[in-house]
């Protein structure tokens, strides 16, 4: 059998390679993100990824307000909100006075916001309006979630009226859990009820409730996933938080927040200092369809 020259079988040998990954990113995609007939997570793409300046780290959940038009993100350590302009740039520093392992941060209308406090399994109910330069938690009414208090307890939070409050505990056990809308009323360890939802992911960080569409976003940081599921409970679609098929090179180094504007614009938070704009590229769903 004849030799083949030696500038034909490094050809031949860099084509089959070629054709391998090829075949490799083909089956990714066919078994990774998918979306259903409502979903609409795969109608999104990165706009950008930038570094806020002046936190070095531990940048924790972000929430949209609506009034203000802002974002409002959350700082563990050292314990700090940052009002922030849709771009990432920050507009205020809002300190925080016994509030220990802050991971999570929402909007639930006017001034009033909710914390969480991983650790002591506490979500705080305080008031921020736009002369608020710091907090003390001890003036503010809280309610603590029955569990374990440990280092993978309460990470994201979400609201809507209609749906009242989804916490998520990050994993062992991995779930999230509801407290009612009237929760707010009350000042005592509660004993919480539970999205039951498959959870195809290693860890839950973040959570965000889109009141338009009536779904659910939760992101995970070890898994470099976001997943959007409907208010019954079904997995719509999911997303890749990489820039390649094979979900090696994620463009964030730990997403641990997630939050939805009016328009649709999703918005990453995660550690170290990182934002992340993800935009749509149609229609957003209507209002309702999905009940």
């Amino acid at each position: 059998m004849p030799q083949l020259p030696r500038y034909r079988l490094y050809t031949l040998t860099g084509a089959a390679l070629v054709l391998i990954v090829v075949g490799l990113g083909s089956v990714h995609l066919l078994n990774g993100p998918q979306a259903g007939a409502d979903g609409d997570l795969l109608h999104y793409r990165l706009h950008g990824v930038t570094a806020i300046d002046g936190i070095d780290n531990n940048l924790s959940g972000i929430t949209w307000n609506a009034d203000t038009q802002t974002l409002f993100a959350i700082v563990n350590s050292p314990t700090l909100i940052l009002e922030l302009d849709p771009k990432g740039a920050v507009l205020r520093r809002i300190y925080l006075h016994n509030f220990v392992d802050t991971e999570g941060i929402v909007h639930i209308s006017g001034r009033l916001f909710a914390v969480v406090q991983e650790r002591q399994r506490r979500i705080s109910y305080v008031e921020i309006n736009r002369h608020t330069s710091e907090i003390d938690a001890t003036a503010w009414p809280y309610v603590e979630i029955a569990g374990t208090p440990d280092n993978h307890a309460l990470e994201g939070i979400a609201w809507s009226p209609r749906s009242g409050l989804f916490i998520a505990e990050e994993k062992s056990p991995r779930r999230i859990h509801t407290l009612a809308a009237n929760s707010l009323k009350t000042a005592q360890a509660t004993e919480a009820g539970e999205f039951s939802v498959h959870l195809p992911v290693r860890d839950i960080a973040g959570l965000h409730l889109d009141q338009i569409g009536n779904t659910l976003l939760a992101v995970s940081e070890e898994s470099n996933q976001l997943l959007q599921y409907s208010l019954d409970g079904h997995l719509l679609s999911t997303l890749s938080l990489s820039r390649d098929p094979f979900g090696l090179w994620p463009f964030m180094e730990q997403p641990e927040g997630v939050a939805m504007d009016d328009s649709g614009t999703i918005y990453l938070v995660g550690e170290p200092n990182q934002l992340a704009v993800l935009q749509k590229t149609g229609k957003r769903r209507k209002p309702g369809s999905l009940k």
